[in-house]
């Protein structure tokens, strides 16, 4: 078989299981991707060919749960977001970026042990704390690269159903996404090469995300709250494992 065809279909393999997870929990695609793709290709490549598959993943997701998306629980993370990008960019631009990863690696793994280990119950939160969450996504956004673990730590708090939790995650990731490939695309990053990894990619992200959505719709409450704190807990041993080696 050629190489380059092996490659291809490698692509595509990789993006069914990532567009799996994320169609299963809202989030993880990216976590999933982009070390799988690493082993073949270059990180310059896999970034934004990740962001591009993440705005068809996200985008059928927020489709899919258009019904549930309300933006009094998403206004106020993007509302967030905005300025926590620029103070990212203008405050921590300094600060070493192991320990940032380091840090934040750690607190998700103590969160997720503490929520698998007690079964914390989700709770009414006050507003203020999703503009909270928004600033912290759009600080480590500016920061890391990754706007998802204080949205998704904040969502799994909260007493919203499975799929407000989905939709709510989707509709910010799908925000986060168009404006990261639009800066992709700008400087340069998103090339030819990318888009035909992308398109030849497609079929397992559609399939991947279809079948995501089927099995979530079938899991329990609860069973997903595990999931998603088991996701969380995997996104913080992914993260301190970087920020060590």
């Amino acid at each position: 078989m050629p190489a380059d065809v092996l490659i291809l279909g490698s692509c595509c393999a990789v993006f069914l299981l990532a567009a799996f997870v994320q169609g299963f929990s809202g989030f993880g695609s990216a976590l999933v991707a982009i070390p799988l793709l690493s082993l073949f290709m270059d990180v310059k490549v896999a970034v934004p060919l990740t962001v591009l598959a993440g705005l068809v993943i996200t985008g059928s997701l927020s489709w899919d749960l258009r019904h549930r998306l309300d933006l009094r629980k998403l206004g106020p993370l993007l509302l967030g977001a905005a300025p926590g990008i620029a103070a990212g960019a203008l405050l921590l631009k300094g600060l070493p970026t192991w320990l940032l990863k380091a840090c934040l690696g750690g607190m998700l793994i103590l969160y997720a042990g503490t929520g698998l280990a007690l079964r914390l119950r989700g709770r009414w939160l006050h507003p203020a704390w999703a503009l909270l969450a928004g600033f912290a996504s759009g600080l480590l956004g500016a920061t890391l690269g990754t706007v998802g673990p204080p949205t998704i730590v904040y969502t799994s708090l909260t007493r919203w159903s499975r799929d407000e939790i989905k939709a709510t995650l989707s509709g910010f990731f799908l925000a986060a996404s168009f404006l990261t490939a639009g800066v992709h695309l700008g400087t340069g990053m998103t090339t030819l090469e990318v888009g035909a990894f992308f398109l030849a990619a497609l079929p397992g992200i559609v399939a991947g995300v279809l079948l995501g959505i089927k099995l979530s719709s079938r899991a329990s409450e609860g069973g997903y709250r595990r999931a998603l704190l088991g996701l969380l807990g995997l996104m913080g041993v992914v993260l301190l494992s970087s920020a060590l080696t």
